[in-house]
């Protein structure tokens, strides 16, 4: 009943205060066979680490808008999120309320991680005439409880609802090609540098860090996505390589007749046959 769950809740921040810290890992999206540095024992506050966080991610994402590359594929998580502490506490004070309460929330769910008590990720299907193709929409800085597989009315049917596994990858932004294969389950969160998103239709690369449903690791990397009107990010399937049920889900489109580039290889192509009829009556001419 609600004591229990309360209990349950209870038992669990204990346990968080009494190892605030155990076994969690901070890593990039390093792509498999690459050697990962293991990562110290560290204690810190957790709401300070948040805020380092954020922190590090505004400055990736500003670099990545900028054109400049990315530090993940040299990330360090003492130097690059600890060593941006002093910084981000010392702005603290100027945080709006939006924003403190954005850090608490997130403290909070780190410090009563809800494991995932069934596998795979609840999808419920939509069709969507502003998505092109197809896409996943979840919301960030909060458990994902199930996520929205929108597409145009020129996609393949799909079942309405549905729980499967979902895989996707985050990218190095730099080598974009380059990434980490993670899952995507109930109870996990996509941090974003922002306390709440703005809309904003334009895919374009932006920096998250997944935490998974344990709250043990943090990966932080690239995904390619948009931002709808309620808050939730957009991820394309096809440039984020989602696999759904073990499978690569890529999006159908539409040929497209008579494109610019068809029209002119039709009038270049005509053009040629007319030169080449020329050239062919010409000889016969002179013959």
């Amino acid at each position: 009943g609600p004591q229990r769950d309360l209990d349950g809740i209870g038992q669990r921040v204990h346990a968080a205060q009494q190892t605030p810290n155990a076994g969690r890992r901070f890593r990039a999206a390093t792509p498999a066979g690459r050697v990962a540095v293991p990562a110290k024992p560290l204690r810190f506050d957790m709401a300070r680490v948040v805020r380092g966080l954020w922190a590090f991610m505004s400055a990736e994402q500003q670099a990545a808008d900028a054109g400049l590359p990315s530090r993940l594929p040299r990330y360090d998580f003492e130097r690059d999120v600890l060593g941006a502490l002093d910084a981000a506490t010392e702005r603290a004070g100027d945080d709006s309320d939006i924003h403190a309460q954005a850090v608490r929330g997130i403290v909070f769910l780190l410090r009563t991680p809800r494991l995932a008590t069934e596998r795979g990720l609840t999808l419920r299907a939509r069709t969507d005439a502003a998505v092109r193709g197809q896409a996943l929409a979840v919301f960030p800085n909060e458990p994902i409880a199930r996520a929205l597989w929108l597409g145009d009315a020129s996609q393949p049917a799909r079942p309405n609802t549905v729980r499967t596994e979902v895989t996707r990858r985050l990218g190095l932004h730099a080598e974009v090609h380059a990434g980490a294969r993670l899952p995507l389950g109930p109870g996990d969160l996509l941090l974003t540098p922002f306390a709440r998103a703005a809309p904003d239709p334009s895919p374009r690369w932006r920096v998250v860090t997944l935490v998974n449903a344990a709250r043990d690791d943090f990966v932080t990397g690239f995904v390619y996505a948009a931002v709808d009107d309620a808050g939730r990010l957009l991820l394309p399937v096809d440039e984020n390589a989602v696999e759904i049920g073990g499978l690569r889900a890529q999006s159908h489109f539409p040929v497209v007749r008579l494109r610019g580039e068809t029209r002119r290889l039709w009038l270049y192509g005509v053009l040629a046959f007319v030169f080449a009829l020329g050239l062919v009556a010409r000889y016969w001419r002179t013959a």
